[in-house]
């Protein structure tokens, strides 16, 4: 019994250890945000999802051109950078990675910075 103890716990130590492989591909585009949509919480289908139009092409991800979104109640940082942005014609750099969940084609923002 020992002995399956202990390969259990070699085997569960190298499962937290051991990298793993992601075929993520992270992007991102500059500019003034030109549009700021936040959905109703009560909304079915995309609750609480913000969504930014910044000019220009993602570039070589698969994404939908121009419109980006991010969930505004799990990531209010990213929805108090926007509005800043917004209001103060601040422009910012927003980041997208193209192996996470899209709505309607639409890639998820990740990160957005000033």
């Amino acid at each position: 019994m020992t002995g399956l103890k202990t390969t259990i716990l070699g085997l569960a130590m190298f499962a937290a250890v051991s990298p793993v492989s992601s075929n993520a591909t992270f992007l991102f585009k500059e500019g003034l945000i030109e549009a700021l949509q936040v959905d109703s919480h009560e909304r079915a289908g995309t609750p609480d999802v913000a969504w930014i139009r910044l000019g220009g092409s993602w570039g070589d991800v698969n994404c939908s051109d121009d419109w980006g979104w991010f969930n505004a109640k799990s990531s209010p940082q990213l929805l108090a950078l926007a509005i800043t942005s917004r209001t103060t014609g601040t422009p910012v750099k927003v980041y997208v990675d193209d192996s996470m969940p899209k709505a309607q084609g639409f890639c998820q923002i990740t990160v957005i910075t000033l």
